[in-house]
């Protein structure tokens, strides 16, 4: 049964989503997560463009114009894999680097803004909820 605060905490995620979808959708499912994920995950390897898919459960398509538009911006390379000439490796260039490092301090500069506004014993909470809402999915994940 959904009671009153169900309804508000609905209400409050669909209103922060609806306010700010843009954004985050250009965070998670865009070139630049494209970019965030070889340089988090994939930075000191050969990646292929459906190891991309797969790690952020987007399309292959979705990666290969994402990766077109970010090798024409030169951060990063194609090469043909020489153990397998139908691979395709994805390699972060220097430039590609920088402008990954660039985007995680921005990131960490509003979510700081976000936090700082919040104050410290509200992040701590914060914390403890999400925390704990983590287990109980993983809970529920375990027992399905």
């Amino acid at each position: 049964m959904i009671n009153a605060q169900t309804k508000k905490i609905i209400n409050v995620l669909q209103s922060l989503y609806q306010e700010h979808h843009k954004q985050m959708k250009v965070i998670f499912k865009g070139e630049e997560a494209v970019l965030f994920c070889l340089y988090k995950k994939f930075k000191l390897q050969d990646v292929t463009p459906s190891e991309i898919s797969e790690e952020l459960n987007i399309s292959t398509a979705r990666v290969a114009a994402s990766l077109n538009r970010m090798q024409a911006k030169e951060l990063i390379t194609r090469e043909i894999d020489p153990d397998d000439r139908r691979k395709i490796i994805i390699k972060l260039t220097e430039k590609g680097i920088h402008a990954a490092e660039s985007l995680k301090e921005n990131q960490l500069a509003k979510i700081n803004v976000i936090l700082t506004k919040l104050g410290e014993q509200k992040v701590a909470e914060l914390l403890t909820i999400i925390e704990k809402i983590n287990l109980i999915l993983k809970e529920e994940k375990e027992n399905a």
